[in-house]
């Protein structure tokens, strides 16, 4: 299942975003020069993408997005602190939905 979502998500960027495999059955999405309204847009036509897509298993399959933008003053933890909020802020506000912090 991780294989044809992870099929999916590369299937469903634009040429210089790149996909990989967070740790467990979380995935991290870096999309260069892209700013918030992009990065919400294309997110969710990503969960949607998801969400329409038969999966072998047959059982539908819904995804949480968190998203923020790279600060000036921003250094990995700082940036993978705000996004993994943003991950929890969809998921605490019932899941299958994207979220900006």
């Amino acid at each position: 299942m991780i294989r044809a979502v992870a099929s999916q998500l590369r299937n469903g960027l634009r040429g210089n975003d790149e996909v990989g495999r967070w740790g467990g059955e979380e995935f991290l999405i870096i999309c260069p020069e892209t700013n918030k309204h992009d990065g919400m847009a294309l997110s969710e036509r990503l969960r949607q993408r998801i969400e329409a897509h038969e999966f072998p298993t047959g059982e539908p399959l819904t995804c949480s997005f968190g998203v923020t933008c790279l600060l000036s003053d921003d250094n990995s933890d700082s940036l993978m602190k705000r996004v993994d909020d943003a991950l929890y802020q969809a998921k605490e506000n019932g899941r299958n939905q994207v979220a900006f912090i």
